[in-house]
């Protein structure tokens, strides 16, 4: 025991001994130091390099934290202004190199120390392109720790494009390229307009935003939460704790997220979504459905289609007004509504504990005698319905041309 006590004793005095030593050299740093804000920071490099020949770009900050923002320049060279919040020693100066046909700044490792919530150490990098430039480019690839990345102009690229940063933020007005990929730590991830064959943007506990979208797209987020104004291509999307929004899209949906909402206004193509105890809503959709979640509600309130939905204590609403093909529906405690257009012909098949069915085709049914089980055919019952529920309620309505907005 006495020498446990011997242990706890030194280790505290070790660390008072660390945390006085960074206080004191942070005492010994030049003022201004410990802020973020930029009137503290001094210009410690220029160079204007001339664009000929130059095709890629390569900013690598992976050992520094940098920001790295870009700027249409006013002349015909690129121009590289590195921005410092204390007085750097040669060696702390980024490299900007020419290799090849890839113009390459290169940062260098800086100490980064953190008192309670004070920071210094910070560096930004920008950099001004000529008109034009961003849209003649092979590939671009961008590096940070700590920084945020962000551009006033969009950018063109017959290849690649990278953009990755720790605990920075992300933003792009316009990429387009043959391959994106953008992911942060703990940072938000924005991007306007992106058109390529392949799009991937993640995050751990940042939110990702993303506008208009030509291409397949995946996104992942662990607490983030996920939007998307409109996109024409596939799509696969998940995330833990965040809700996935979602505009307008045009293609295969793939949507899974653990204790968040998933929300559809438009979709044309097969959807898949599966969440815990979120809910899951498309207000409009147009193709095949397989949707299950487990304490959440389920609704599609417009569209056509067939398919699937599973539901443990959540209700499940289906409003159509053009089926397609056959529906399978199962809750336990949650309740079933359709809404479907009389011209149709269904089968339907009902089986419940302790659950009522209530149609506008009953006449067509047959029920057992506790009325927890029904079966019939109404019309030729080209479309099957089949619903299972323990102690839910079944009831199918007409869709009607007027008021079929109202859920």
């Amino acid at each position: 025991m006495r020498k446990i006590k011997i242990a706890t004793i030194i280790f505290l005095v070790c660390v008072g001994i660390c945390l006085c030593a960074i206080l004191g050299y942070a005492l010994t740093m030049e003022p201004g130091a410990w802020s973020r804000n930029r009137d503290s920071y001094s210009l410690v490099q220029e160079e204007e390099i001339d664009i000929s020949g130059i095709r890629s770009l390569e900013i690598d900050y992976g050992g520094a934290s940098n920001d790295v923002y870009f700027y249409e320049g006013s002349g015909d060279t690129i121009l590289i202004r590195e921005y410092m919040n204390y007085t750097p020693k040669d060696n702390q100066i980024s490299a900007i190199l020419r290799e090849g046909d890839t113009l390459a700044i290169k940062g260098r490792k800086r100490w980064l120390f953190t008192f309670l919530l004070f920071r210094f150490g910070d560096a930004y990098t920008e950099i001004y392109l000529p008109a034009g430039f961003a849209q003649t480019l092979r590939s671009m690839e961008v590096k940070t720790v700590s920084g945020e990345i962000s551009s006033k102009l969009p950018f063109r690229l017959q290849e690649g494009f990278g953009a990755s940063s720790t605990s920075g933020d992300i933003f792009f007005p316009g990429i387009q390229s043959e391959k994106i990929d953008m992911c942060s730590t703990s940072g938000n991830i924005c991007l306007e307009e992106a058109a390529a064959s392949g799009i991937s943007a993640s995050t751990t506990s940042g939110d990702i935003a993303l506008g208009r979208v030509l291409g397949n797209t995946t996104l992942s987020s662990t607490s983030g939460m996920l939007t998307l104004t409109q996109l024409s291509g596939d799509l696969r999307a998940s995330t833990t704790s965040g809700d996935i929004v979602l505009g307008e899209m045009d293609g295969g949906m793939n949507l899974s997220s653990t204790s968040g909402n998933i929300s559809l206004e438009h979709g044309r193509g097969n959807l898949e979504a599966e969440t815990v105890s979120g809910d899951i809503r498309s207000e409009t959709l147009e193709g095949a459905f397989r949707l299950d979640t487990t304490s959440g509600t389920v609704s599609i309130l417009g569209g056509e289609g067939q398919g699937t939905a599973e539901s443990v204590s959540g209700d499940i609403r289906i409003f159509l007004e053009n089926p397609t093909g056959d529906f399978e529906v199962s809750t336990t405690s949650g309740n079933v509504d359709f809404k479907l257009p009389d011209t149709e012909g269904y089968s339907l098949d009902f089986d419940s504990t302790s659950g009522e069915c209530g149609t506008f085709f009953d006449q067509a049914l047959t029920f057992n005698k506790r009325g927890n089980h029904a079966e019939g055919k109404y019309g030729n019952g080209v479309r099957t319905i089949r619903v299972s529920t323990v102690s839910g309620d079944l009831r199918i309505v007409r869709w009607e041309a007027a008021g079929t907005e109202s859920e």
